[in-house]
């Protein structure tokens, strides 16, 4: 058994105190793409003297990591006042728009648990958005994998059946629809680099800058974001700041390195918690270590120590993040079950051997395969009913929504 320091009872829809339940908020870092997508050191060390080469522009200087780097390469594109928008420039020279790896494209077969099993909990409304500081799109491919549209909703379904990704203020339409789990990328990503290329090819030079000036790779817009003509920033701040003033927060992956993010926090969110009784899992730093810098300051924010907020998991073996998020996947697919089934006492002993990290075994593969594949099946035989706001509605046969 691994000693967390609670069970994750909101994510899990468990009533708080006052009886209620309620959302979580999901702040995704590069932890949680690890091993998927070239990390910072390699874009630098691999790509610098090729992109140099590429752009023209050598650097004399002695820069130490990818985000001084970029500030000085940028510097000297924005300079010349090219057609093509600088961040767009160096995006395409790093490789980040060619490279499948950014969009989840080297996946074979079935997304890693912990990309699954989120966009599952997303899928049943567990979380209010998701805040991705990634470039890449592999949580939002994961999405996609169980059934999510980025294009369009189903009213007519009883979970979530669409994501929309908000890059600039021209993304707000999408976010206000209750079918849709909504993914915030405010430092960009390949998606909206993609689409500053169509736009530029378009013609549409105004449209080009705009998506790819969300793409933050400089040291001291990471510090700093500027704010800018459409307000995309500001909006960006105000979200996230009403989000974690209501809301739980799992910090996934995230070395909380960002000194806005953290300002804000302090600033703007903790006055509110102070206001408000916390659940005992308002923040929950799920990361292979507590950093004394970022960590720190964060849970300080939240009046928690190391010990009430840090849920620690193993690089390798043991308690991984996949076996975290397969237990908390099993925990809840068996408390849901426990609700309505009229046999409880079959299920009591099951609960209990969840109660406590990491579960039994084949609870959790039968909580990832089996149960979901018995489920679909049922759906496309019409041998259960589509219970919708509860209310009876149609039998649903349509497999795609129940991936």
């Amino acid at each position: 058994m691994w000693d967390l320091p609670h069970n994750f009872p909101t994510l899990r829809q468990e009533p708080d105190t006052s009886g209620a339940t309620r959302q979580c908020v999901a702040i995704i870092g590069a932890g949680f793409s690890h091993d998927h997508v070239p990390g910072p050191g390699y874009l630098f060390q691999a790509k610098r003297q090729a992109v140099e080469d590429q752009l023209g522009c050598p650097i004399a200087t002695n820069p130490t990591d990818l985000y001084g780097w970029a500030g000085e390469i940028l510097a000297q594109l924005k300079q010349r006042n090219g057609a093509v928008p600088p961040k767009l420039a160096l995006a395409e020279a790093l490789g980040i728009t060619s490279d499948p790896r950014w969009r989840g494209g080297n996946r074979d077969g079935p997304v890693d648990p912990h990309h699954r099993v989120l966009a599952r909990f997303a899928r049943e409304g567990r979380f209010e958005s998701i805040w991705s500081l990634n470039w890449d799109c592999l949580q939002e491919n994961a999405l996609e994998r169980v059934g999510l549209d980025r294009d369009r909703s189903r009213p007519d379904l009883p979970w979530k059946s669409r994501y929309t990704t908000f890059i600039t203020v021209k993304d707000y339409p999408g976010t206000g629809d209750s079918c849709s789990v909504t993914v915030f990328k405010p430092h960009g990503c390949v998606r909206s680099l993609d689409e500053a290329r169509a736009a530029l090819d378009a013609g549409d030079n105004e449209g080009a800058q705009q998506r790819a000036a969300r793409f933050l790779i400089t040291a001291a817009e990471l510090e700093t974001p500027e704010f800018d003509l459409q307000a995309t920033q500001q909006h960006i701040y105000w979200n996230l700041m009403t989000c974690l003033a209501k809301l739980p927060l799992m910090s996934l992956g995230w070395r909380a390195s960002e000194p806005y993010i953290l300002k804000l926090v302090e600033e703007g969110v903790q006055p509110a918690l102070s206001k408000r009784p916390l659940a005992v899992d308002e923040l929950s730093i799920i990361d292979i270590s507590f950093n004394p810098q970022g960590h720190q300051r964060l849970a300080a924010s939240y009046g928690r120590t190391q010990a009430e907020a840090h849920v620690p998991v193993e690089p390798g073996g043991g308690f991984t993040l996949d076996a975290l998020w397969l237990w908390l996947q099993a925990f809840h697919t068996v408390r849901c079950l426990r609700l309505y089934h009229p046999e409880p006492a079959t299920l009591y002993a099951a609960f209990q051997s969840l109660e406590k990290a990491p579960g039994t075994d084949w609870l959790l593969s039968w909580a990832d395969q089996w149960f979901p594949a018995w489920c679909r099946l049922c759906w496309r035989s019409a041998m259960v009913p589509c219970f919708h706001h509860g209310q009876q509605g149609e039998f649903i046969t349509d497999h795609k929504s129940l991936l």
